[in-house]
Formats: structure tokens, sequence, C-alpha cells
């Protein structure tokens, strides 16, 4: 939407009230996506003036994000509310930033005050549209490591971030290289690079249907997400 504004040279006033509108939408879409989407939907067509062209652009790309996540759809076996979950001991630690000052990292850690704090790395496997609901990490490399609801044979890898339409700042945090790994004996803690890939085109939804055959025997498939994520961790 920032760009579409942009290509219309409008004016620096103008621009501002469009964004404080937009924050304002987003913050009702966290509050109820569904809900929100449905009385989007329902708005009449001929609605007048700027507020109602940029009420139209944003309802078109929540249309657009909502196609790109059912189009294809399958079963999820790596979602929390399915049964899936995250195996600490192979994820990395959550992002945190504590004060400099002695006195201040004591009190942090007396009261939990003045501590930045990402959320937890289930929010990896929770899928969510509202913006900055994210998980952070030291540096620009991390794993995480996936326990999946039941054993499958696994065919397909999809993950997904909030768009570049869709976010207030700009995207600059989401994953761009990845590789797959599958514990092929878990007593030993052996695993299998079973594939890899790069995000080169900006989309926000990748879909890998690559060679899997390593770990189809398994008893329990575990996949770690792996090198380069490219979070800028500051503004979390």
């Amino acid at each position: 939407i920032y760009k579409i504004l942009d290509n219309d040279k409008l004016d620096g006033t103008v621009k501002t009230q469009v964004k404080e509108f937009i924050e304002r939408e987003m913050s009702n879409i966290a509050s109820g996506a569904s809900s929100y989407y449905s009385s989007l939907s329902a708005m009449d067509d001929d609605e007048d003036g700027l507020m109602g062209l940029v009420r139209k652009q944003l309802n078109e790309v929540l249309q657009e994000q909502l196609t790109k996540m059912m189009d294809g759809a399958s079963a999820d076996y790596a979602l929390y509310t399915g049964g899936a979950r995250i195996i600490h001991h192979a994820t990395s630690r959550d992002y945190e930033q504590w004060p400099s000052k002695g006195y201040q990292r004591l009190w942090g850690m007396l009261t939990h005050r003045n501590v930045i704090k990402s959320n937890r790395a289930e929010t990896v496997i929770t899928p969510s549209m509202n913006v900055g609901e994210c998980w952070c990490f030291n540096g620009t490399e991390g794993q995480i490591a996936i326990r999946l609801s039941r054993s499958i044979v696994v065919t397909q890898v999809t993950y997904s971030h909030i768009s570049k339409e869709m976010a207030i700042d700009p995207v600059s945090s989401a994953p761009k290289e990845f590789e797959l790994w599958g514990v092929v004996d878990q007593s030993e803690g052996d695993g299998a690079a079973i594939d890899e890939g790069k995000d080169d085109s900006g989309s926000d939804i990748i879909n890998d249907q690559g060679q899997f055959s390593k770990i189809q025997s398994t008893r329990k498939h575990e996949f770690e997400f792996l090198k380069d994520f490219n979070f800028f961790l500051g503004k979390y």
C-alpha cells in the first residue's frame, strides 16, 4: 500500500494521515482478523474519498494473502495446536536484551522489568496474521527443532511470513536461506541434511517440494531450519 501511495506522489501530510489510518486498520485486524475481513468484504464498493481508496487497497491485500494461504493447503503436522512441539534443547535461545548497568540487570532479574524479550519459539508453529508476532534470536544464524504431531513421510515443507504489503516497517528480517535436517537416529542424535533453499524472490510464502526420502522410517520426525535467517532483532 505504501508503495502505491509513494508512486502517486501524495502530499507528505496526507501520507502521514493515510499511514495512521492503516495502522489503526491493522490494529483492528490484530484484535480479530476473521471478523474484520468479513466486514471489509461486505462494504459498499462505491465508498468515496481517499480513506475509501486506502480501505479498498487494504482489502485487496488481505484477499491476496488469504488466497495464498489457502491455495494448495494441506495437512500441517508442524502445528502447535495439532500436537507439534518445539524441542528446546536443539533450538536457539530466545532473544533477550538486558540493561548494561549492573544494578539495572539485578533489578531486571528480580522484577523482569527493563528487559526486552522475544516471543517464545512456539510462535513459529502458531500461525498468525498479526504484525510483530515473530520469534527472534541473537545474531543472523539460528535453528529451530520441531517434533511433528505424528510420524509422516515428508513430501513438502512450507514456511510463511508477513508480506511486504502488510508490514508497517520494511520486511528485512524474514528467513532467506535455510536447510532442512531430519533426525535419523534419536539415540545417537545423528541427522541428515535432506533439503536446502534460498528465497531471492521476496515472497512471503515459500513452498518447497524437494526430495525427502532419507527420513521416511523415523519414529518421530524432527527437523530444523538453519542458516542465515537474517533477523534484525533490535526492533522487537
